[in-house]
């Protein structure tokens, strides 16, 4: 999974930029930077050239990789590798008729693609309310570039189009919560905060 990310990312990013941001330079330097883009929007989010000319749809594709992540274990943000990797192999063998998850002769558990399913509905509607906040208190800012700004703050990327230091108190804050959650994984967060439910000895029919 990482590395169908980072090579599709790198081409997205040179066929997308080749014209804009990477105009005038040597083609080395371009699939460079490509390669490097694609790789740092997953783990460290440094930038070698001027992101805030990036067109849209480079702006969508980073959000795409920020959103996802590096894989577990690592010091990276996002819902994980392993995660996405699950949700499309389970969408697929559900789309194909078939009822188990099998990947490389092993079948994956019905408690593990629920776990995966909670993972992204948790981390999109973080986001939604992150972004939906910025869209009142901070209206002067253009909504694609806030929308990246929230996928950013949640995979604890750095990378900031907006300028964060521009941004309103509130809008400060609901980024540092966005960080805050992301970084934690609002799973891990969640269930620390509310009680376990009690075990359920009947199955209704």
């Amino acid at each position: 999974t990482t590395l169908l990310l980072i090579v599709a990312g790198t081409l997205g990013y040179y066929f997308l930029e080749t014209g804009k941001s990477l105009q005038g330079l040597p083609g080395s330097d371009k699939w460079m930077i490509a390669f490097f883009g694609s790789v740092s929007a997953r783990t460290a989010g440094f930038n070698v050239v001027d992101i805030s000319i990036w067109s849209y749809p480079t702006i969508f594709l980073m959000i795409f990789l920020m959103w996802v992540g590096a894989s577990p274990g690592s010091t990276g943000g996002g819902i994980k590798t392993t995660t996405f990797a699950i949700a499309l192999r389970a969408a697929y063998d559900f789309v194909r008729g078939r009822h188990e998850v099998e990947i490389g002769n092993r079948e994956i558990g019905n408690e593990t693609i629920s776990r995966v399913l909670v993972v992204i509905i948790l981390s999109l509607a973080t986001i939604f309310f992150g972004f939906f906040g910025l869209l009142i208190f901070d209206a002067d800012k253009n909504p694609v570039h806030l929308l990246f700004e929230c996928f950013s703050a949640f995979g604890t990327v750095g990378l900031s189009i907006v300028n964060t230091s521009t941004l309103s108190e509130v809008g400060k804050e609901i980024i540092i919560c966005l960080m805050f959650i992301g970084r934690l994984g609002p799973l891990t967060l969640l269930t620390g905060l509310f009680i376990p439910h009690k075990k359920q000895y009947f199955k209704y029919p």
